[in-house]
Order: structure tokens, then C-alpha cells, then sequence
């Protein structure tokens, strides 16, 4: 795996309390055969998505491989491709200001024996951001931030 290649975005469902979870994962190397399993744990430990899939992984661009080769030293014996992969999260715990809950998505790229042979970790929250028009204000997982915005902007 990419050092810092495992890219998260979390998307909610315009239609339930779904949420889907993209992910980008960067391989490196001679990866035929090889699995990646994303594992989504909350903060009590308990697994609350999980998938597996054999990698069959896109080139990505040629400027983006030049730029990475040439900026981190240790690829560039390395050839660079990306994996992608989406889950569905439902009924998340949302991040906010009173309650920063976070989720860790653990990453693992196994080798043709179902070996771990290496792992990423990284943490992830699940919270919505918008502008709404009708009433001016920032309306952040249904929590209005009117007060903060102010502190923010007008008492620095």
C-alpha cells in the first residue's frame, strides 16, 4: 500500500440514514492475486462493515505517477496503481461538536496465501455541511452553528 494512499469520502443518502463510503486504495508494486479488505470499526471495536475483493486495480494517470515517482523516493522502483471500493454504512453515529465520534477504517493488502503483508489505518466521521439560503445560516448535522461562525469570524 501507498504511504497515505487510502482516501475516504463519505456520501449520505438523499433517500435514508444510509451513508456510502468510497474508497481509494494506491498499491504498489506486483499485486496479481492479491486481496484488499477494508474493515470499518467503531469506537467500542465492534466491525460494522467489512469487504473483501480481489485486486484488479486502474493505472492511474501518467502526471500523477510522475509527480508521485518523482516526490516520494521510495516508489520510484515501484509501479502505482489504484483499487476502489464502496461500502454502505447505515444508521452512522454523525460527528459533532458535542460528540467528535470517530470510526477507524483499517485497510489490508493480502497476499495469494490470505497473508496480511501490509495495513493502513485511519480514522474517518460521518457529518453533513451546508448553507442554507432561506434562513442565512450553517446548518452542520442539523446543529445550527450561528454562534461559532460568529466567534470565528468576527472575535479573532
Amino acid at each position: 500500500l501507498a504511504s497515505d494512499g487510502t482516501y475516504i469520502h463519505n456520501e449520505k443518502s438523499s433517500d435514508s440514514n444510509n451513508w456510502t463510503m468510497k474508497m481509494s486504495v494506491e498499491v504498489c508494486g506486483e499485486i496479481s492475486g492479491h486481496t484488499i479488505t477494508n474493515k470499518v470499526t467503531d469506537m467500542k471495536g465492534n466491525v460494522i462493515a467489512e469487504t473483501s475483493f480481489p485486486i484488479t486495480p486502474k493505472p492511474i494517470p501518467e502526471d500523477e505517477s510522475d509527480y508521485l515517482h518523482t516526490n516520494i523516493p521510495a516508489l520510484t522502483a515501484f509501479s502505482i496503481s489504484r483499487a476502489y471500493e464502496e461500502l454502505t454504512i447505515s444508521n452512522p453515529t454523525l460527528w459533532d461538536l458535542n460528540n467528535p465520534y470517530l470510526y477507524k477504517v483499517t485497510t489490508e493488502l493480502k497476499n495469494k496465501d490470505g497473508e496480511i503483508i501490509d495495513f493502513y489505518e485511519q480514522n474517518t466521521g460521518f457529518k453533513t455541511f451546508c448553507f442554507d439560503k432561506d434562513n442565512g445560516f450553517l446548518d452542520y448535522n442539523y446543529y445550527h452553528l450561528l454562534y461559532l461562525l460568529f466567534c470565528i469570524l468576527f472575535v479573532q
